[in-house]
């Protein structure tokens, strides 16, 4: 065959005609839509498609069973990967725990089991994470904080104490008192979190100078700490970071007044 018959038979095969076989205008030739691809769903379990073939050929139980130990295994490992980058989030930027709480009798001031769980639980259950607590009692009382992730992980803390006989406690307050100091414990062990010191004296006007009490008054405060054996520095840093009774806020006299009943109760 010629080249001139060959180049009008590549011509004559590229014109594209109608039904009725008349040659199509520039302006009637659409171009194919391209097909677009199904989306291909790939499992990102490796076991999942091997237990799938396993068992369509009918492979020995003993094998399939290690095949899905495998899996199950895989998908432990996942689980625990999504906790810890989910307590990794909320660590990133806790909220901050104050201390809502006096103990007198130590001069100390602590966060409150409720104050705790209302601050952080909100935050972490952003990110799939909630808090529980196991109980049990033998000899002392134990108690066990189970923090869970939605995809299946937990981690657990365990903390036991012996009932608590401080003060004038009924034996079932004496375990309550127990059981609620180890939820506080447990869920600040498993959370990674501690309490701060709020600013008792202060209300959000630190710049605004405030009245303090009367030399009277201090006096009379400083008289009654003394008789019972306690230090006027560490108290008033425990009541509003000062180092003296003259330097107390008036309005924290009543507290100061309280705080020291209370010891002195304690006491007698």
């Amino acid at each position: 065959m010629s080249t001139k018959a060959s180049k009008a038979i590549e011509h004559e095969e590229s014109v594209l005609v109608n039904q009725d076989g008349k040659q199509l205008t520039a302006a009637e030739v659409r171009p194919i839509a391209k097909a677009t691809p199904a989306p291909v769903i790939v499992d990102q379990n490796p076991y999942v498609q091997m237990i799938a073939v396993a068992a369509a050929k009918d492979i020995d139980v003993e094998k399939l069973e290690k095949l899905m130990g495998l899996q199950e295994k895989w998908e432990q490992r996942q689980e625990k990967k999504e906790y810890i980058a989910a307590l990794a989030g909320f660590s990133e930027n806790p909220p901050t725990v104050t201390k809502d709480r006096d103990n007198s009798q130590y001069e100390s001031r602590y966060a409150s089991l409720g104050n705790t769980v209302k601050t952080l639980v909100p935050h972490l259950s952003k990110f799939g994470l909630t808090p529980h607590w196991d109980i049990k009692q033998t000899e002392g009382v134990s108690v066990t904080c189970v923090l869970s992730h939605v995809a299946g992980h937990s981690e657990t803390v365990t903390i036991s104490a012996p009932p608590d006989t401080s003060g004038k406690k009924n034996p079932i307050q004496q375990i309550k008192s127990t059981i609620t100091y180890l939820r506080l414990a447990t869920l600040e062990a498993v959370t990674g979190t501690a309490s701060e010191d709020g600013c008792v004296d202060d209300d959000g006007n630190s710049s605004i100078a405030t009245v303090s009490i009367t030399p009277e008054q201090a006096a009379k405060m400083r008289d009654e700490l003394t008789a019972l054996e306690g230090d006027e520095k560490f108290f008033c840093q425990w009541l509003c970071k000062v180092d003296s009774f003259d330097d107390v806020p008036e309005k924290l006299l009543d507290r100061a007044q309280k705080a020291i009943k209370e010891r002195k109760a304690a006491q007698s």
